[in-house]
């Protein structure tokens, strides 16, 4: 089954809605792009922070439970404080708090 790969320009929201189509909590792969420090939730429970620093995107990988710049040869776990997001089987709240101006986020629905 194609699973489609969510891709937003932020402009002024602060919420976007994810579905995981399977039947078991999924874990997705996200890249960020912002500046500053970033307040990340799922559903209402906060995940994690990142702090950009100098670089203005991260990927946030769940399934490898690693940060990284571009490749995974370019760790950026040390920028990182907190859990790697999951998503819940359904429909799935996303909101953050700080300057967000692109996401992409690969659900990776699981189906056991």
């Amino acid at each position: 089954m194609s699973e489609p790969v969510i891709n937003i320009e932020i402009t002024d929201q602060a919420q976007i809605l994810v579905i995981n189509q399977g039947l078991e909590a999924s874990k997705p792969v996200i890249t960020l792009t912002g500046s500053g420090i970033l307040e990340f939730s799922v559903n209402g429970f906060a995940q994690f922070q990142y702090d950009f620093e100098s670089d203005n995107h991260v990927t946030i990988d769940s399934m490898l439970e690693d940060a990284y710049l571009d490749t995974i040869a370019n760790l950026k776990n040390r920028q990182m404080l907190g859990q790697f997001p999951t998503l819940k089987p359904g429909i799935n709240t996303i909101t953050w708090t700080g300057t967000l101006t692109h996401i992409v986020i690969q659900p990776k629905s699981r189906w056991l």
